[in-house]
């Protein structure tokens, strides 16, 4: 609301001036009211009851991997991967958007407003993407293994042979009359048959190019080196999702879909990644981290806050289950968190902090 510069003339213009801080108090106050009356909005069930009406596959479980265990690319054919590009979000960040029915790429370039700009962007996007996947360093690191979900987690077994639990959660928002509340648990089989996998893909390079354009007050070309690195490393999950559904797990060897198919999820299967709608917890990254070695197999760090280095990184799981599909967990509940929290044997605090985008009540400060 208050953006830094705006904030330090304020008080530095009225240092000690009572009446200006209140006033950002004010705002703040409204701004949390505004959140508590949205949660007292969403009525959310018991988390027994919707354990009670969980999602259940009735497909059949997915085969076993072709090629199970973990694998390394050290050195990724960007090239490769550029037909797999999604141009929307680029042009998101330049802030360039046509008006219906000329929204997103390619109709963009026919907006009366943005079109010639947005072309103009494009070729020269074109020119650096070229020069880019020549000299930036793709590098991957994924493995399929057995799994088995037990309530609202997902068991899984390394090539270590070590057992690690996949904390996970379920949706609590009521929806209607016929609701289920679904959890990503939900699509791993419990009788030990099944199985699930984990990536992490990253782009090395961009940083250094871009933050040397910088130096040089070449604003423009350094954000776009970081907004088409950012770019690779998306065609990068999307190309190594595809190789592993027809080759490395096989479960859909004749997939032929065009790259605007894959865009819109029409494979079988899910990729959901820590920190996204329906695994909003990022801790689930320390998992993928040990099971793939990430640090040593491809050189990608976490930092403290589940950051990862280098930026244009992607990391996620592997849902084969035909029945399985993208969701929104929405608000959760005290009692689901608190389960959660004992189920991991952290404090209720802990976990709050980890879940704080998706806390469907206000905590307690005192605690």
């Amino acid at each position: 609301v208050y953006n830094t510069p705006s904030l330090s003339s304020g008080i530095n213009a009225e240092y000690g001036d009572v009446k200006y801080l209140k006033g950002i108090r004010t705002t703040y106050e409204k701004i949390q009211g505004d959140h508590t009356r949205t949660l007292q909005r969403k009525e959310i069930a018991s988390i027994d009851e919707c354990r009670e009406k969980r999602f259940v596959c009735t497909s059949p479980t997915p085969p076993p991997p072709n090629k199970p265990g973990v694998h390394v690319i050290s050195e990724y054919d960007l090239e490769a991967v550029i037909p797999l590009i999604d141009w929307k979000p680029f042009f998101d960040v330049w802030q360039l958007r046509g008006r219906y029915p000329n929204r997103s790429y390619p109709k963009i370039f026919n907006d009366k407003t943005v079109g010639e700009q947005a072309q103009k962007l494009f070729d020269e996007a074109q020119e650096m993407l070229h020069q880019l996947v020549r000299t930036l360093k793709g590098r991957a690191v994924f493995g399929v293994f057995p799994a088995r979900s037990d309530g609202d987690d997902v068991i899984i077994t390394g090539d270590d042979g070590v057992v690690r639990t996949c904390y996970m959660l379920r949706q609590q928002v009521k929806s209607g009359k016929d609701e289920v509340y679904v959890g990503t648990a939900d699509f791993i089989s419990p009788d030990g048959d099944d199985h699930m996998g984990m990536f992490s893909c990253s782009v090395f390079g961009s940083v250094a190019m871009a933050t040397e354009y910088e130096k040089n007050d070449d604003v423009y070309n350094g954000l776009m080196v970081k907004s088409l690195a950012d770019r690779l490393v998306e065609a990068m999950a999307e190309h190594l999702h595809l190789e592993v559904r027809r080759d490395i797990w096989g479960y859909n060897a004749a997939e032929s879909l065009s790259a605007d198919q894959m865009h819109s999820i029409q494979y079988q299967g899910t990729r959901p990644a820590p920190g996204y709608p329906s695994l909003p917890d990022h801790g689930l990254k320390d998992v993928l981290w040990d099971i793939l070695n990430v640090d040593t197999s491809i050189g990608c760090k976490l930092t403290d806050s589940y950051a990862m280095e280098p930026p244009p990184s992607v990391c996620g799981l592997y849902i084969a289950h035909p029945d399985s599909y993208y969701f929104n967990l929405g608000p959760v509940g005290r009692d689901q968190v608190v389960n959660y929290a004992n189920r991991q044997g952290v404090s209720q605090l802990a976990a709050e902090q980890a879940l704080d985008t998706v806390l469907g009540y206000e905590p307690d400060q005192q605690q």
